[in-house]
């Protein structure tokens, strides 16, 4: 049988976080990248590239 999520504590730290603010958090990361990738359709992009100085 599997587990249960009201049984079981690891399962409940990691689906049913506590703290909204790292929730917000998380929810506003992942609209930026929406955004991110829409906007560059096409085109290969990484977010951890350093930038060249001129």
């Amino acid at each position: 049988m599997a587990n249960q999520i009201q049984d079981a504590r690891a399962l409940q730290a990691t689906y049913l976080p506590v703290d909204p603010v790292l929730v917000r958090a998380a929810d506003e990361a992942r609209r930026r990248g929406r955004a991110i990738l829409r906007a560059n359709t096409g085109r290969t992009v990484s977010l951890n590239a350093p930038t060249k100085a001129v």
